[in-house]
């Protein structure tokens, strides 16, 4: 046994005491776990296997260790049930090799019933249009590309026929009526018969409405337009909506395949052009690039994050006589050469041109830029090119003009034959000819159409891009 001695002591709570401590004995003291097994250390567990019910409160709550919540009264607390997290993502059914499942016979009987050849194909194109739409995910860009479409061929889109109609009234009907009843699209019926043409709308659509009315002029936009049509005449071919239009829906379907090639190139050219020759030309010639530059800022260039390409903005007039002197002596004629940087301009036009050849330049030789060759010029080719006239695109000129220039390798590779370049050209007392702004590059399929109900007065219409 032993005994506290009678000391001040500290009660545990900051306050001393002066009574002595009360006498324990160490046989009194009961046969228990070890302090690493008591409650409170380590992981207790109880005889029974489950937690201490150890309690204590917490901001009004009570809880128990180990058990269930308890709220203020006792009673056990509800546990909050998690909310699903809505699926985001998935197929829109507008990936590039997407093609429609087999369908049940009586799929394929109720789609007989609703595109019968038998129909008018202004009903059957407007059951197809709202079906398709059913069936894919849309984004505000492909529905624009959609929608800009219709309204080209003439269709148009308006608000649904029935909105908040009750669900039982459709019971009784089949898919036909339904899918006339909750229609949003309907094709203008004008007094005069009207051609129906797939190939006709797709080329006005892709070669003129998507990059200079809609102006989509990124790589993603202009392939998401393409995937967009070609994907809904998929859908129209599948489902042998019009089996009368089949060539020209073929003819459409082979259009987007060639304007997912064009389009990008089209607006590489025209980023690219008038080209570094070119450029130093329009300098030294008055032309729309004169002056830019101050000759003690140097030579500026310019960053387009759209476009992603670094175009010169200006060049300063020593810089442009270099890159003329090089390309004289490069592709010159000998009075091309005589005349050298005394050469001025004899007249300047507008002109539409459509390219007919493309010639690449030579193999450069190892020792080209040691000697009498300016090293920052680009080596240079031929395109030659005809007058065209995009009013009348597939309407031959008699007698077309033939006209010549040279292009830095870079450009040539981006063009391809029927090419349309609208600019504007100079032509020095020599014969030589260059760009000086370029206004337009278009497809080989270039067609510049309205929608049928365009008014004079509409902001897209042909006359604000004249």
């Amino acid at each position: 046994m032993t005994t506290a001695p009678e000391t001040k002591a500290d009660d545990g709570w900051g306050v001393e005491s002066s009574e002595p401590w009360p006498e324990i004995k160490i046989e009194d003291v009961p046969e228990g776990p070890s302090w690493a097994e008591a409650p409170g250390f380590g992981d207790p567990v109880a005889a029974d296997g489950q937690d201490p019910p150890m309690e204590f409160v917490n901001g009004g709550q009570r809880q128990q260790l180990g058990g269930q919540q308890l709220g203020t009264d006792g009673a056990p607390k509800k546990k909050k049930k998690n909310k699903k997290k809505k699926k985001t993502g998935g197929p829109t059914g507008f990936e590039e090799y997407t093609i429609e499942g087999p369908i049940t016979k009586e799929q394929a009987e109720a789609e007989l019933g609703l595109y019968d050849p038998s129909k008018p194909f202004t009903e059957r194109i407007e059951i197809c249009i709202q079906r398709y739409r059913q069936r894919r995910k849309w984004d505000e860009w492909r529905l624009q590309v959609f929608e800009t479409y219709l309204n080209l061929g003439g269709i148009s889109t308006g608000q649904k026929m029935f909105v908040g109609a009750d669900p039982k009234k459709f019971e009784d009907m089949d898919a036909e009526e339904i899918a006339t009843m909750t229609a949003t699209d309907f094709v203008h019926r004008p007094d005069e018969d009207w051609d129906v043409d797939f190939a006709w709308v797709v080329r006005g659509l892709l070669s003129w409405r998507v990059p200079h009315v809609l102006c989509y002029n990124t790589d993603e936009k202009l392939a998401l337009s393409c995937n967009v049509i070609k994907n809904f005449l998929g859908y129209v071919a599948y489902h042998n909506v019009c089996p009368e239009h089949a060539a020209s829906i073929k003819e459409a379907i082979a259009i987007c395949d060639t304007a997912d090639l064009e389009l990008g190139l089209c607006k590489m050219v025209s980023n690219a052009l008038p080209g570094n020759f070119h450029l130093a030309l329009s300098t030294l010639n008055g032309g729309s690039f004169a002056g830019i530059v101050r000759e003690d800022f140097g030579d500026a260039e310019r960053w387009d994050k759209d476009i992603r390409t670094t175009r010169k903005a200006g060049m300063t007039k020593a810089t442009a006589q270099d890159v003329f002197r090089a390309a004289l002596a490069q592709v010159g004629t000998p009075h091309e050469r005589a005349e050298g940087l005394l050469a001025f301009v004899r007249s300047s036009e507008f002109m539409s041109l459509e390219v007919t050849e493309i010639v690449l330049p030579e193999q450069v030789d190892e020792d080209e830029g040691k000697e009498g060759y300016f090293l920052g010029n680009e080596r240079l080719g031929k395109l030659k090119l005809r007058t065209w006239n995009p009013d009348e695109p597939d309407e031959p000129i008699p007698n077309p003009e033939v006209v010549e220039f040279w292009l830095e390798k870079s450009i040539l590779q981006s063009c391809f034959l029927k090419m349309h370049i609208d600019c504007k050209v100079y032509t020095l007392n020599t014969g030589m000819k260059f760009f000086d702004t370029t206004t337009a590059v278009t497809c080989s399929f270039f067609l510049r159409i309205d929608p049928p109900n365009a008014s004079p007065d509409d902001n897209d219409s042909v006359e604000e891009f004249d």
